[in-house]
């Protein structure tokens, strides 16, 4: 079973997760054929696709999106009207932008469901309990963690800067222009730490089985 087929059984996702690689290189895959309105909506395009795809900075329509994913900074979306827009609602302003961690400047972002190859990251939507199997297996396995809110996008930056695990609470902007919805959470895995988690989650889920299957003995407690 790959990586990312266990990750689903073990944590019982509905949605597919979501493998990312950061590179200059295709991988011998195609580019997204699709417009978005969003760069995280490209998790829930490729959670569905049986091929992976590429993308480049042309197919990131969100200015945010771009600064996260390595390709503008701050200074270069600062005029951009959706931009110009967020900080006038008080929704963010120009100096928290500078300070979005952002991906390493590379050419090419591509996504996939079904890839074995080792991603630079993985990113999982869940609900609070996956979330929390998450936690406590990365806690297991020694791995840190760290939550954070606005934007959605940044928390793959989060963790591929840390190094470890980020469970972003995810934003209004994100949930109005995609299909997630009010309790969708969004965990980004940093790749190489992945095979360590699995095991640890191989545990934690299924203690969290056996209490489900003990229900009537502790509702008596």
């Amino acid at each position: 079973m790959s990586y990312l087929k266990r990750l689903k059984a073990l944590l019982k996702l509905e949605i597919d997760p979501v493998a990312v690689y950061i590179s200059d290189e295709s991988h011998g895959l195609k580019r997204l054929d699709d417009t978005v309105p969003a760069t995280c909506s490209l998790w829930s395009i490729a959670s569905k696709r049986e091929e992976g795809f590429y993308t480049l900075k042309e197919d990131h329509n969100c200015s945010i999106g771009r600064v996260t994913h390595g390709y503008d900074t701050a200074y270069d979306v600062r005029d951009n009207d959706d931009v110009r827009s967020l900080v006038s609602m008080g929704w963010i302003s120009i100096e928290d932008i500078e300070r979005l961690p952002r991906l390493p400047s590379k050419r090419i972002i591509a996504y996939s469901s079904n890839d074995e190859r080792e991603a630079d990251i993985v990113v999982i939507i869940c609900n609070a309990e996956q979330a929390m199997l998450i936690m406590d297996s990365a806690e297991k396995s020694g791995i840190p963690v760290n939550v954070r809110s606005k934007p959605t996008c940044a928390c793959i930056a989060d963790a591929y800067f840390n190094k470890g695990i980020t469970i972003g609470l995810g934003c209004t902007v994100s949930r109005i222009r995609t299909p997630y919805d009010s309790s969708s959470l969004f965990v980004a895995v940093y790749g190489k730490h992945l095979s360590r988690l699995l095991d640890n989650l191989e545990y934690v889920a299924r203690i969290n089985d056996v209490l489900y299957c003990s229900k009537d003995l502790l509702l008596r407690v």
